[in-house]
């Protein structure tokens, strides 16, 4: 079992990261709905993956960590099971209870030659 990790920062606007992936590449790119928030405020990530090469990729998960002065609310995406850790180490549980420090997604399907997808994450503003 190969499992590929990919950790991304939280608090990025815009990012877009070239990934090896066991020597094939992956790009994230990193979408907020909001350029600034206020306390109270739902934000919402959406995180992009793209499968850059022309061979399937099995086994990705997304880490992504739910950063200090935000609560976590949700986090989605149908082709995927989400896992949260409720610490700072990690230990993942499939039980979305607070505190939520990181969450992480492991996609069911292959990830196609080519393919593109994405899933979400939504935070408010402490």
């Amino acid at each position: 079992m190969n499992l590929r990790l990919i950790f991304i920062n939280i608090f990025i606007i815009l990012i877009i990261l070239p990934i090896s992936v066991l020597g094939q590449e992956v790009i994230l790119t990193k979408e907020v709905d909001k350029i600034s928030a206020n306390p109270s405020d739902i934000v919402t990530y959406k995180i992009t993956y793209q499968n850059l090469t022309s061979v399937s990729l099995n086994e990705i998960a997304i880490i992504d960590v739910v950063p200090a002065n935000t609560i976590f609310q949700e986090a989605g995406n149908m082709n995927t099971t989400v896992y949260y850790c409720h610490d700072n180490n990690d230990d993942f549980d499939t039980l979305p209870i607070l505190p939520v420090t990181k969450v992480k997604w492991l996609l069911n399907n292959p990830v196609e030659g080519g393919g593109v997808g994405s899933v979400t994450l939504r935070l408010k503003i402490k």
